[in-house]
């Protein structure tokens, strides 16, 4: 024991000595350990919370549309034995303004019960619960759409009749719905829907099975009620089964729950480094005294347990530190991801005692676990050459030859040369922090990189649709007519007919089922007729025929339709069950159409054909002769207005403006992600090249003393430890383009097949290379300052006295 109390005694006295540097260590330990807490935070309340908000609104494993549904039929369906519940329901789509005059899509879900949700549960958010008679329930994200509050009046049509005017007496929360801007989701009684013009019924049994996620035992069971209901005499339409537990941004958040995992392990793997290199920097200036211990005849594990003990007595007030700061920040990050780009709620922020244990866990045992190589390093010095050592390398000139040449070029210029020069000292230790700065580039680099290739699939997207706004219309209409109208109102160069309707892979039992969510929109496969030369569309053909070279029978299948046929080859046959007609049409080509829905083109004779509509239209695609977003905003106004006075009512129109705000709002989330990510770990990187630099002066402190007797001033002090800094930045700047290639590559193809099916392309953008230069030389030179000031600071004396 009275051994052990002069080693105590001298670490005491060294690091009251050196208070700041204690404190870099603590800071550079606890941004580490911060930034792991905030992502494995981030990671454990969005991996549950996402799986939580969906699971809680039970959604329907199918809807099974019929006619004359009542309580006796309700009744039997539940007696099914793989049906858990079934629930009436109906959905009626329209149009309403929003507080700016502009028409947004409305569908409004007829619940049969509204204190008995059992299917397709959403929850009261502030109002009327249920709904007041003759009012609605809007949902709280469609509040926001109409810039509306509760009970303001809103002008709304339903199924193409007249136009009411109603309010919303209440707002409700419904996980289950994806978070749109564009489209506005409403609830009403059917005795609502009906006071509001609209003559309709239950058509929808919503079903839910014991095995909710089991899609083979769901198609079973959905079909055997729809064979059984028409065998009861009763007219059965589409199965519609969403992919089983599947929120429909799924594919979203399943990439940016990805991308936390996969950055939670790297800080993990950053912070050992970062560790590493501090510990490295703290051992350096004990080598003399190292030496002088062991000549006094300390052991090798004596003075081992020594260092281990002081570096996990910081790992220990790091970790006080920083957990809690981690966990209330990625609690933060979480639940303004959830709320404001997911429209879930947090139902808790709890976070399992197995995270605090692996959280500490890691604050204690890591920086201890990175401290044995170089306390090993230290120990192993022979004890001539640790009272000798001067802090210049490892026994070795660190000044080698890939480094040599770079000093030659630059010898006119002595500040930059002995920078250099001290950087290149300790290869290993400019290696762990140019690793940490170089991630965190390559990821900031990257996500700008996949924002650009984001902008730019919209844009290609943009190029192959030549029109500026559709119109969808309450009913079908004459497109011959329709089309009159709209060629006499100024502005307009040129007008087609759109037409698109569901479809679904035919079945021996001659069901149709589809893979659609209850918002009719997403998961939606679709035929649409193409009018003769048009050149309104003009995606790219990856093989066979092109859209205006369409018989009889015939069919091109853009990239998500291609996957929902089981890649179809050329000249191949499918069956579709279009409207309950069965139809086989040749495949005889494929477009690469970028970001669109899956859909099967056709002639409009073959449309025609399969639909039984003969020049009737819901849909119609403008060109304007002024493209420009207002000018396109005021046409839509006037259209709707010219096409109302002609009794042809206007349920939305979509710009091309709009498509990209809806598309783009869904992938901010993710990119956006990346880049807090990435500004996390380069402050864990830029703290940690501070710490190192704080090091590397502590172990020069006699050569900077040396250079005061030769007539150095803190100028010239200040320049060294800043152009240091600036060379380490610029060498991580330079590793970070290097290493964002593939990892661009590696992003892109991740989320634009788990979205898109089709990889994102790679962009290099200079915006994101400059950005990421001025973030990261700024950064350097605020993490320069303290070490430049202590230099400076250091007097001839202190620097040969320590």
């Amino acid at each position: 024991m009275r051994m052990l109390s002069p080693r105590w005694i001298k670490l005491t006295r060294d690091l009251k000595k050196a208070p700041g540097r204690v404190f870099i260590m603590l800071a550079a330990m606890a941004a580490g350990i911060f930034g792991f807490a905030t992502l494995l935070t981030s990671y454990t309340l969005l991996t549950r919370e996402v799986s939580r908000n969906y699971a809680a609104t039970h959604p329907a494993s199918a809807r099974v549309q019929a006619d004359s549904i009542n309580a006796s039929l309700l009744a039997a369906v539940r007696q099914f034995p793989a049906v858990a519940f079934a629930q009436a329901g109906a959905s009626v789509h329209g149009s309403i303004y929003d507080a700016a005059g502009e028409l947004h899509p409305l569908t409004v879900f007829v619940i049969d019960d509204f204190q008995q949700l059992n299917i397709n549960t959403f929850f009261a958010e502030a109002g009327a619960w249920p709904p007041l008679p003759n009012t609605l329930l809007l949902e709280r994200n469609s509040l926001k759409v109409l810039k509306a509050r509760l009970n303001d009046p809103l002008r709304l049509q339903l199924q193409g009749g007249d136009w009411v005017t109603t309010r919303a007496s209440g707002s409700a929360h419904d996980p289950a719905l994806a978070f749109s801007n564009y489209y506005v989701y409403a609830y009403a009684s059917l005795n609502t829907v009906q006071a509001l013009g609209v003559k309709t019924s239950f058509t929808d049994i919503n079903i839910r099975t014991h095995e909710p996620l089991n899609a083979r035992a769901i198609e079973q069971t959905a079909s055997a009620v729809a064979l059984w209901l028409q065998q009861q005499g009763h007219k059965v339409g589409a199965i519609r089964i969403p992919p089983p537990g599947e929120h429909p941004h799924q594919a979203i958040m399943f990439g940016v729950i990805s991308a936390f995992l996969v950055f939670s392990v790297v800080a993990f793997v950053l912070c050992a480094v970062l560790m590493a290199t501090l510990i490295d920097g703290l051992m350096a200036p004990q080598l003399r005294q190292i030496g002088v211990m062991k000549t006094l005849g300390a052991c090798h594990w004596q003075i081992a347990i020594m260092y281990l003990s002081f570096v996990g007595v910081l790992g220990v007030l790091a970790t006080l530190v920083a957990v809690p700061c981690g966990v209330l920040f990625g609690q933060s990050l979480s639940r303004g991801m959830l709320v404001n780009w997911l429209n879930f709620n947090v139902q808790s922020l709890h976070i399992p005692q197995s995270v605090y244990i692996l959280l500490v866990a890691a604050g204690v045992l890591v920086p201890m676990l990175a401290a044995l190589v170089p306390i090993a390093w230290a120990i192993g010095v022979p004890v001539q050459t640790t009272l000798s050592y001067a802090g210049t390398g490892r026994g070795r000139d660190a000044l080698n030859q890939w480094g040599a040449w770079l000093v030659r070029l630059l010898r006119a210029n002595r500040v930059i040369a002995m920078a250099l020069r001290n950087c290149l000292r300790r290869p290993g230790r400019l290696l762990q922090v140019v690793s940490l700065l170089a991630f965190a580039g390559a990821v900031f680099i990257s996500a700008l990189n996949v924002r650009h290739a984001v902008e730019k699939q919209l844009s290609a997207a943009a190029a192959q649709r030549h029109y500026d706004l559709e119109i969808h219309l309450a009913s079908p209409a004459s497109g011959q007519a329709v089309l009159t109208i709209l060629m006499k109102v100024a502005g307009i160069e040129q007008a087609q007919t759109w037409s698109q309707t569901p479809v679904a892979r035919h079945r021996a039992d001659g069901l149709t089922i589809e893979t659609t969510y209850p918002d009719d929109s997403h998961g939606l496969l679709s035929i649409a007729a193409i009018a003769p030369d048009s050149t309104f569309l003009t995606p790219a053909i990856k093989s066979g025929r092109g859209l205006n070279q369409l018989g009889i029978d015939e069919v091109v299948l853009n990239g998500k339709a291609l996957h929902a046929f089981e890649q179809p080859i050329i000249d191949e046959r499918i069956t579709l069950s279009v409207g309950g007609r069965v139809a086989a049409l040749q495949v005889v080509g494929i477009a690469d159409e970028k970001m669109s829905p899956g859909i099967a083109y056709v002639s409009a004779a073959t449309y025609e054909k399969l639909t039984n509509q003969q020049d009737l239209y819901t849909n119609f695609r403008i060109r304007m002769t002024d493209h420009r977003a207002e000018n396109v905003a005021i046409k839509a106004r006037e259209i709707e207005s010219v096409l109302a006075q002609q009794h042809f009512y206007v349920t939305g129109s979509i710009s091309e403006q709009k498509l990209r705000y809806e598309v783009d709002g869904h992938l901010s989330m993710l990119i956006n992600a990346l880049l807090q990510v990435a500004l996390l770990i380069a402050l864990v990187g830029l703290i940690g090249m501070g710490s190192a630099l704080c090091g590397q002066i502590t172990e020069r402190s006699g050569e900077f003393g040396v250079m005061r007797i030769l007539g150095a001033g803190s100028k010239t002090l200040m320049q060294i430890i800043l152009a240091e800094g600036m060379f380490i930045g610029f060498i991580s700047w330079l590793a970070a383009l290097i290493v964002s290639v593939p990892l661009a590559l590696g992003i892109g193809y991740f989320l634009g097949n788990l979205i898109f099916d089709q990889a994102f392309e790679f962009v290099f953008s200079p915006h994101a290379i400059g950005s990421w230069f001025v973030i990261l030389i700024s950064g350097a030179l605020v993490a320069c300052m303290y070490p430049a000031w202590k230099a400076v600071r250091m007097n001839i004396r202190s620097s040969f006295a320590y």
